[in-house]
């Protein structure tokens, strides 16, 4: 498994759907039915692909300074440290979500 199956899976879950419509507002996969579940388009995919490089490119990118610093303060600190980051952004995302405030 990679990111090809993965990439079929979001195309056809309906990912950047709202990508694939033409200049009348038209669907560009089926052009004006409203069946366009499991298509997909060339902006769609474009963006898709794109979201795979730039996390591959940022995960190459940060893999040896992570590996710095996993080698000066421990792999448990790092784990921790990770940990917390991740708590404190999904409690920032809950508190978000259930406000009623309009960004």
């Amino acid at each position: 498994p990679g990111w090809g199956p993965m990439q079929l899976m979001l195309e056809q879950d309906g990912t950047y759907q709202d990508l694939c419509y033409d200049d009348d507002g038209n669907d560009e996969n089926n052009n004006g039915n409203d069946d366009a579940s499991g298509t997909s388009c060339s902006e769609q995919s474009i963006v898709l692909v794109r979201f795979q490089l730039v996390g591959h490119l940022v995960g190459a990118f940060f893999a040896p300074f992570l590996g710095l610093l996993a080698d000066w303060w421990g792999a448990v600190f790092i784990l921790k440290t990770v940990t917390a980051f991740c708590v404190g952004g999904i409690s920032l995302c809950m508190v978000a979500s259930a406000t009623q405030v309009h960004w």
